[in-house]
């Protein structure tokens, strides 16, 4: 026989003890387990891995040679050679001088594992430290646990023997008989007759079981071992919702939804576990899945509305689940959770979004109507900007060139027409156009005009910013602003005396458009103008004043115009400043 101890090795033989000392007293190795191998060498599962000894000394530590140094619990070497390794960090195996860690293959075998064993069949055997027992069947891994039967999941120690598995706990002895067939399993505690449920290892003998608990050794017969099969009774005492006990109340259990709040009082009748009585409990519809526990009461918080079946039971002495108690529980949906509600919601919303549909209907429609008109006055802008008066006197002045046989002056005049009226009509098939090809387009209008009127009056455009020039702005916008300029304003002043200035800059993140002249103003240019002529010659001030009204709605009133009388100190009229505002892009 040999034992294992601190630092020694112990080999008890024909009544004489012979003790080894393999390694040194200082490394502090602590033989947790010791096999015979295949090889008739002894392996030992220490504190700082693993060592072999053949008898007389240590022939391989994997310490030393910094192969392995891992706590080692205990160990089994299969048929194969392969030595099963189980670590506090989980199971290793040494196969061809190769250790190969399996806990990153399955997470069952990365937890703590007291003993490996093995049964006659070659069925692997884990005792964990809080998983159960751990059954590796070939490639197929199996648990089994207190949901099972076990008395505890903490298993210190699992010992093979003809009679079966036994596992070794703190709460007592479990004893597993045809695991690969039809499994049983058997508690024995105190209420069998051990000193304490703390047991640290046993011994069977034959019949004779030997158990070692904290309070002394303990010795019994299996064949006076009956298998206990009544099961334990389960009563729920009481219920309490929101922290308030339910009295005389009828099942199922019908409660508001702000009745969420539910703890539950149970008991356990199984009078050989002495008062330690294991229960399980679950919430179907909330979580099927079963709650260990010793205590008597359980507690459930923030339950939404719905049907709730709560059981609980008691497990005997043995293992054995006991019928369950149950309270079917149905919690009422508040009202916006209710089908009338929905249904009353759905139709509101149905009947907004409706609405809201209708409106953006009339709303595309106006948009459409305010765009057909803005086209409308842009063609009659087009055709005021082109009106008859005006072409009527510029051909008049070409044939005059012609006439008097001033080629030069005919030709520049006559392309400078064309280019006019090919730039208008084609920035009139666009909603918008570059400020430049507005103000190309004005400074031909200005050259055509200043030509034909004998360059009567003189002309200016500044840009304070190059980077405007590439602003967008509707077409034919500024033509009607200069023409009311020169007709109704500095026509009426000697020649060579009147101005117009054009400034364009910016503002606010608007475009900001100057128009200036020096002419009469415009309280006597209305004296002047006849009534028919009046009429006609703000024609295109109107149909501009109308796109701008009709532009405000589709730009939410960033488009104004603003007039200024211009006077002297001595209260002469001095010209007509107009200040239109347009939005960039």
């Amino acid at each position: 026989m040999w034992i294992g101890s601190s630092f020694f090795l112990h080999n008890l033989k024909d009544n004489a003890v012979v003790d080894y000392v393999p390694y040194s007293k200082s490394w502090g190795v602590y033989p947790r387990d010791v096999i015979q191998g295949n090889d008739g060498n002894f392996w030992i599962a220490s504190a700082q891995g693993l060592k072999v000894f053949d008898g007389k000394s240590v022939i391989y530590d994997s310490y030393i040679t910094n192969e392995f140094s891992l706590i080692a619990n205990s160990l089994y070497q299969d048929s194969s050679g392969c030595i099963w390794i189980g670590c506090m960090n989980g199971l290793w195996t040494y196969r061809n001088n190769v250790y190969s860690y399996l806990g990153q293959e399955n997470p069952l075998f990365s937890k703590q594992i007291n003993s490996v064993r093995a049964t006659d069949n070659g069925t692997i055997l884990l005792a964990t430290n809080g998983q159960g027992l751990i059954v590796i069947k070939g490639k197929q891994v199996e648990r089994i646990t207190q949901a099972d039967g076990l008395t505890s999941n903490h298993i210190k120690k699992l010992v093979v023997e003809k009679s079966g598995i036994w596992l070794v706990t703190n709460n007592g002895l479990s004893w597993i008989r045809n695991i690969d067939t039809k499994m049983e399993i058997q508690n024995i505690n105190i209420s069998h007759g051990l000193p304490t449920n703390d047991v640290n290892n046993i011994y069977v003998r034959g019949n004779e079981v030997f158990v070692a608990t904290t309070k002394g050794l303990a010795v019994f017969d299996l064949r006076t071992i009956a298998l206990n099969t009544v099961k334990a009774n389960c009563l729920i005492t009481n219920v309490r919702v929101n922290g308030k006990d339910l009295k005389n109340y009828s099942l199922p259990l019908l409660l508001d939804y702000d009745q969420n709040y539910i703890t539950f009082d149970f008991i356990g009748f199984s009078f050989k576990n002495m008062g330690k009585v294991q229960y399980r409990y679950r919430l179907n519809e909330l979580d099927s899945t079963w709650v260990y526990t010793s205590s008597t009461n359980a507690i459930f918080s923030g339950l939404s509305s719905g049907n709730y079946l709560y059981e609980v039971q008691a497990q005997n002495s043995e293992g054995i689940w006991g019928n369950s108690a149950r309270i079917p529980i149905i919690i009422k949906p508040p009202y916006w959770k209710r089908a009338w509600f929905i249904a009353l919601l759905a139709a509101i919303l149905s009947s907004t979004f409706f609405l809201i549909y209708l409106a953006r209907i009339r709303a595309i429609k106006r948009m459409n109507q305010i765009e057909s008109s803005i086209n409308m006055y842009k063609q009659q802008s087009l055709r005021q900007q082109m009106n008859p008066h005006f072409i009527f006197n510029t051909l008049n002045s070409i044939q005059l060139y012609i006439l008097e046989k001033d080629s030069i002056s005919s030709h520049k005049y006559l392309t400078k027409f064309a280019k006019l009226v090919r730039m208008t009509l084609d920035n009139s098939q666009y909603q918008s156009t570059s400020l430049k090809n507005e103000l190309d387009a004005l400074k031909l209008y200005l050259e055509l005009e200043s030509l034909r009127l004998e360059d009567s009056f003189n002309y200016s455009i500044e840009v304070e910013d190059n980077e405007l020039l590439v602003k967008s702005i509707p077409t034919l916008l500024l033509q009607p602003f200069v023409e009311n300029s020169i007709w109704h304003g500095i026509m009426h002043k000697p020649k060579q005396e009147g101005w117009i200035k054009i400034r364009v800059g910016s503002e606010n993140g608007l475009i900001k458009c100057t128009i200036e002249d020096n002419g009469i103003g415009r309280k006597a240019a209305r004296e002047k103008s006849g009534a028919q002529n009046g009429k006609y010659n703000s024609l295109g001030y109107k149909i501009t004043s109308q796109r701008i009204e009709l532009l405000n709605t589709l730009y939410s009133g960033k488009f104004n115009i603003q007039y200024e009388d211009l006077y002297a100190p001595d209260g002469t009229a001095t010209g007509t400043r107009v200040v239109i505002t347009i939005p960039c892009n």
